[in-house]
C-alpha cells in the first residue's frame, strides 16, 4: 500500500518516517497513551514511497499487562479513509461554491418544500431578509402567500 517493504522502513528509522511530518507529535502522543492503557483512535496522513500522501485511520487497545501492570502488547487496525478524505474536501469545496452563487444572487435563493399544503422554506440565501423584509423563520411564520400579496 505505501511501497515500502518492512525492511526499507526500518531503514528509515522506523514507522514514524512514514507518517507525515505535520501528524508525527500527535502520533507520538497517542503512542504513549495506548502504553499507559489507554484507547486510541485516530487518522492519520502517511507518506507513501512515490511521496503521495493518503490518510489511515486506525485503532489500538492494550492488549496484554505484565505482572506490574505495564502493557507489553498492543492489538490494532489500521484501514485507508483516503477516498473518504478526498470526498469530504470535495463536498467543502462544492458547498462554498454553492454558498458563492446563492451570496452574489440578485434576489434570493431559497430550497423549500410543500407540507400539509404550506409552502415552507428549509433554507434560502441572505437576500431573502433584503426583498422580503424580513428573516426565514418570519417569511416562514406569515406564509408564502403573504409575501405573493405584498408583491402585488
Amino acid at each position: 500500500f505505501l511501497g515500502w517493504s518492512a525492511a526499507e522502513i526500518n531503514a528509515r528509522g522506523g514507522w514514524d518516517a512514514v507518517i507525515h511530518p505535520d501528524d508525527r507529535a500527535g502520533s507520538l502522543e497517542r503512542r504513549t497513551q495506548v502504553i499507559a492503557g489507554g484507547t486510541v483512535r485516530a487518522e492519520t496522513r502517511l507518506v507513501r514511497r512515490d511521496g503521495a500522501v493518503v490518510w489511515m485511520a486506525s485503532y489500538a487497545y492494550p492488549l496484554l499487562a505484565d505482572a506490574g501492570g505495564r502493557v507489553v502488547g498492543l492489538i490494532g487496525a489500521m484501514y485507508d479513509v483516503t477516498h473518504l478524505k478526498v470526498t469530504e474536501q470535495a463536498l467543502r469545496e462544492s458547498e462554498a461554491r454553492y454558498r458563492t452563487v446563492a451570496d452574489l444572487t440578485p434576489g434570493f435563493v431559497y430550497e423549500g418544500v410543500l407540507r400539509d399544503g404550506q409552502f415552507r422554506m428549509d433554507w434560502a440565501s441572505a437576500g431573502l431578509e433584503a426583498v422580503a423584509g424580513c428573516d426565514l423563520a418570519e417569511f416562514n411564520r406569515r406564509g408564502w402567500r403573504w409575501f405573493r400579496e405584498e408583491d402585488e
